[in-house]
């Protein structure tokens, strides 16, 4: 052996890289530690679930270290066969392990959701495992849309409240749809825990709310927020309206509704089957004996009055940014918010605060000549927990030291808050 000065120290660094290739192309093993690698822990149990479907997914997203099956029941051969093949064809070994009773592995101890049929969203309750506190980070999903993620580092080291409970909002679906799939996914150092339930939708109720418009393009905030039913005025007649709880005539002037459709309308009001909301949006909304059975029930000033004849005020407005609020939900608060302040006079004083786990103002009752909403409320984006009577109470304080005569508060939320005594 011939020692070449400045070489003998590489020789065992650049081989050691060239023999790990020449493994890898001839197929034999690595001689790597499993600690280098993750396992990914998937749950077998449950309704629709086994451990050939677990097995199946854990081939859909494990690219390396091992899989670990969390069965209830012991594996069956063609279980086995299953995680051999896995092992065979992609090099990752698969470990079941029983689930047993509160199993800590497990992230999930148990959930509950509750149903009411004029929502569009249905509030779920999570309830986590002990261990789940001290993990790096939590995500739910349902399919592709991403309900929930927070992670200790971004949140303070604090991932759950105390009560380890966490209520997100998932969307109710279309009429006739049974289940809404759920995936818990915790990171805890190199480990992934994953575990799915599928939530039953309420059996599909029919909506309550029927929404009579010549605009069936056009998405309204109502529909954003409930299950709604949307006809043409045509269809009317035909669409059984007194099983409806609430008729919304949408920006419908009162001369096209015509007689026969306006008996109907009254008639659902004076029997008390439902009741009757018209949105105007035009000033061309109508006039006295366009439809005297409508103008009847529902008497209408078409004369508002004028700003400057309004008292000044002070207005608070809270707004929810917490992680149930993700998408049309915050969507919709930032537009009620801005909407809001457009509609005040200059001179009246606002004090806008957002609140999730924590609050923060964006206005503490300033001018809404200085202001511009529009600006700052766009940036605001969804996440963490709802504490919503802490930012209440701090914000009904600042509200009244406000020196002005007249003073309004208002919430903008799903209402999706963790309990307190807002008495």
């Amino acid at each position: 052996m011939v020692a070449i000065k400045g070489f003998r120290g590489r020789f065992p660094l650049l081989s050691a890289p060239l023999l790990c290739l020449a493994a890898f192309i001839i197929g034999l093993p690595l001689p790597l530690p499993r600690w280098i690698f993750p396992v990914r822990t998937v749950v077998a149990y449950g309704q629709g679930r086994s451990a050939r479907i677990a097995i199946a997914e854990a081939a859909g997203f494990v690219h390396a270290g091992s899989a670990r099956i969390v069965v209830n029941r012991p594996p069956s051969a063609d279980d086995f066969a299953a995680a051999r093949g896995l092992y065979h064809e992609r090099g990752i070994p698969v470990l079941f392990q029983d689930a047993g009773a509160g199993h800590p592995e497990l992230p999930l101890a148990s959930w509950s959701i509750d149903y009411d049929s004029l929502a569009a969203s249905l509030p779920l309750t999570l309830l986590f495992a002990p261990w789940v506190e001290s993990a790096d980070s939590l995500e739910i999903r349902t399919g592709s849309t991403r309900l929930f993620y927070v992670s200790a580092i971004e949140n303070g080291g604090q991932l759950l409240s105390l009560d380890r409970r966490l209520t997100v909002a998932i969307d109710a679906p279309e009429y006739g749809d049974a289940f809404i799939p759920v995936e818990i996914i915790v990171r805890d150092g190199a480990e992934l825990a994953r575990t799915a339930i599928t939530v039953p939708a309420g059996g599909g109720l029919k909506p309550r709310i029927l929404m009579v418009s010549d605009r069936p393009v056009q998405r309204s905030a109502v529909e954003a927020l409930f299950p709604v039913r949307k006809i043409r005025l045509s269809e009317l007649p035909s669409s059984d309206p007194f099983s409806y709880e609430l008729i919304i005539l949408d920006g419908l002037p009162l001369s096209t509704i015509g007689a026969a459709n306006a008996r109907i309308l009254a008639s659902v009001v004076e029997r008390g089957a439902g009741s009757i909301l018209v949105a105007a949006d035009s000033p061309d909304f109508g006039k006295a004996g366009d439809a005297p059975p409508l103008e009847r029930i529902l008497p209408v000033d078409l004369a508002p009055r004028s700003l400057k004849n309004l008292p000044d005020l002070a207005m608070l407005i809270l707004i929810d940014v917490s992680g149930s609020m993700f998408g049309n939900k915050l969507s919709l608060a930032k537009l009620g918010g801005i909407e809001t302040l457009g509609n005040l006079k200059p001179s009246d004083l606002v004090g806008v605060m957002i609140f999730s786990e924590d609050s923060q103002w964006l206005y503490r009752f300033e001018r809404t000549d200085d202001l511009e909403p529009s600006r700052d409320l766009a940036p605001l984006s969804a996440g963490g927990g709802t504490r919503m009577y802490p930012a209440l109470r701090e914000g009904l304080a600042e509200l009244e030291r406000a020196p002005m005569p007249v003073k309004h508060a208002l919430i903008i939320s799903d209402g999706v808050t963790e309990p307190a005594d807002f008495g």
